[in-house]
């Protein structure tokens, strides 16, 4: 379709930026059209350079937005992954941790995840497709079960992502999968991964992203899926940011005090 269309377009605009401006081209890239732009910019970089100059593109997104514009080096994990498709996820992973971001979520390893679940194919007539990786043996938590301990967290925060595309919007469903998640953090994590890509999806409605939350197994994972939902409307550079205030609002009295205090996931992934 149209999206995949522009993807590649992207993709070629990102490879061609860094043959015309080198690595200071990167913030040229933004997140549209699934970090196309990330992709062509870093594979045609890697190719040229070697993965060591992964390096200095973190030091240009450090540069013009500061250790906190995660969106850069998440676009990062992106290409990274990418790169590394052919071998293993360890090895993109790998490579995240050698960069400046060590929180436990968001940031090189956030894109790593979310490119091995949603991979962008482009095909050999040039036209792309991205779709979601199938689901394998009925396993719904692969590969966070095996990744090494320390990405564990920004993996399950993105699996509630990869499993609405294999179940669609099936809230109920998708509460029972992290819940089922045995360690508490993860858990806990895991429910913040739903509530962060509610929003979105109901283009940022409170009133739907709150019966979506509502569908969570008690009010604890409800209350985590909502301090999720109130990031992802914080985040949003199109919306307005202080209608988290509203998502937290539609909890008991303590409840929307946890969630003042935590909805900001980039405060809450640099907590060891």
């Amino acid at each position: 379709g149209a999206k995949d269309l522009s993807h590649l377009y992207f993709h070629l605009f990102g490879e061609a930026l860094f043959e015309t401006e080198g690595i200071p081209g990167i913030v040229y890239c933004d997140r549209s059209f699934g970090f196309g732009c990330y992709h062509g910019f870093f594979l045609r970089a890697v190719s040229e350079e070697g993965i060591k100059i992964v390096k200095d593109v973190e030091k240009e997104c450090i540069k013009n937005y500061g250790i906190g514009g995660l969106g850069c080096t998440h676009g990062i994990g992106h290409g990274v992954m990418d790169f590394f498709w052919s071998k293993s996820i360890d090895e993109a992973l790998e490579v995240c941790s050698t960069l400046a971001w060590k929180g436990k979520l968001l940031g090189c390893q956030d894109g790593v995840f979310m490119e091995y679940n949603f991979p962008t194919i482009i095909n050999p007539d040039k036209t792309t497709n991205s779709s979601h990786r199938s689901l394998d043996k009925e396993n719904y938590y692969h590969p966070c079960e095996s990744v090494h301990e320390r990405y564990k967290p920004s993996c399950y925060y993105n699996l509630p992502q990869w499993w609405e595309g294999i179940l669609g919007h099936d809230y109920e469903k998708l509460g029972k999968l992290c819940n089922d998640i045995i360690d508490t953090d993860n858990r806990k994590i895991c429910f913040f991964g739903i509530g962060n890509s509610i929003p979105f999806f109901f283009d940022y409605n409170i009133e739907k992203s709150t019966e979506a939350c509502s569908k969570m197994p008690n009010l604890e994972n409800k209350t985590f899926c909502t301090t999720g939902a109130a990031w992802s409307i914080f985040d949003d550079d199109f919306g307005n940011k202080s209608n988290y205030k509203l998502m937290c609002g539609t909890l008991p009295e303590a409840e929307k005090e946890f969630c003042f205090i935590n909805y900001n996931v980039y405060k809450m992934a640099q907590k060891n």
